[in-house]
């Protein structure tokens, strides 16, 4: 695919298969969790397309670029892509792609704490998804609302649609979204208590990650457990996978979760009598905190390291 897409982009006369071709080389970049070299191609591809007065070529690549920034903590150049796409698809009648642009909108908020609005957000989009929709667009908005209502303390509904999710998924043979959502239930599990069950289904989404190559998601098992093992106070245990998930963010490029696995290592380090150590990890992630525009987060760690002063 990869060759195919630097064919198009660069041999061919045509500017709309240049175009073309610049969009897919950053879906490639993008499957390889190349976030900024997916947002060059596809820039370079918007470009040529609006250049062209291709608007809904223009609209799709906008919302293809969405998730790259999202990773990269560039949310008010996303709001403004998804803006810009809005306004194309409400004008063509697209309902199909505006359900679409509505599921990514409530990405960017749920990366912004704003639980509340991304459910909207995500609920919205099913309405019509499950109408119009393809069968990766239906799971995957159900994944979101789950997550979300997770996020909310919903934990019932949240189990009931990562269940329902996983059963769509299964029915119409989306192997990959099933493991997914495995991933997700495991980490409702953890949410309420539960583990010993939590922890056996991260041992398996792990094994399964490191199979299909899934970074992402092997940084998350790490994470997720990390924070399990800080609630068992098995500090060694939590410093160790946070500190793996901290690298595994960091190599993606995402800053967010490079800060949360940051902080799992910081109070880990504290509890094991390494208060150099914390601070100095509790100052990494504020900061990184602070590159994504987060408010909750710095003053979260403001109280955790006035609370190792206080020990000191």
């Amino acid at each position: 695919m990869a060759r195919v897409a630097s064919w198009l982009s660069e041999d061919l006369d045509d500017a709309a298969s240049r175009a073309a071709g610049f969009r897919a080389m950053g879906h490639v970049s993008y499957a390889k969790s190349c976030y900024d070299e997916a947002v060059r191609y596809y820039q370079a591809a918007l470009e040529i397309f609006t250049s062209l007065g291709r608007d809904l070529e223009s609209g799709r690549t906008l919302t293809s670029s969405l998730q790259s920034l999202i990773y990269l903590g560039r949310y008010d150049d996303a709001f403004a892509y998804a803006a810009r796409a809005q306004e194309i698809f409400y004008r063509l009648g697209d309902h199909l792609r505006l359900a679409r642009l509505a599921s990514n909108v409530g990405n960017i908020l749920f990366r912004q704490d704003r639980y509340t609005e991304a459910l909207a957000k995500y609920k919205e989009a099913h309405a019509t998804l499950s109408r119009l929709g393809e069968h990766r667009d239906v799971a995957a908005v159900l994944s979101n609302i789950a997550v979300c209502q997770i996020s909310l303390s919903r934990f019932d509904q949240a189990l009931e649609s990562h269940r329902a999710a996983r059963d769509y998924c299964e029915r119409n043979g989306l192997g990959l979204l099933v493991a997914t959502a495995d991933y997700n239930i495991a980490h409702l599990y953890y949410l309420q208590g539960d583990f010993q069950r939590a922890i056996e289904m991260y041992q398996t989404s792990r094994e399964h990650c490191r199979a299909i190559g899934d970074s992402y998601h092997l940084a998350l098992c790490d994470l997720d457990e990390s924070e399990i093992y800080l609630e068992l106070n098995l500090n060694t245990e939590a410093s160790r996978l946070a500190e793996q998930a901290e690298a595994g963010f960091g190599l993606l490029g995402m800053t967010y979760e490079r800060a949360k696995a940051t902080v799992t290592h910081a109070i880990a380090a504290s509890r094991r009598g390494q208060p150099s150590l914390a601070s100095r990890l509790f100052r990494n992630a504020r900061r990184l905190f602070a590159d994504e525009h987060n408010t909750l987060w710095p003053a979260l760690i403001d109280l955790y390291r006035a609370m190792l002063l206080q020990r000191d």
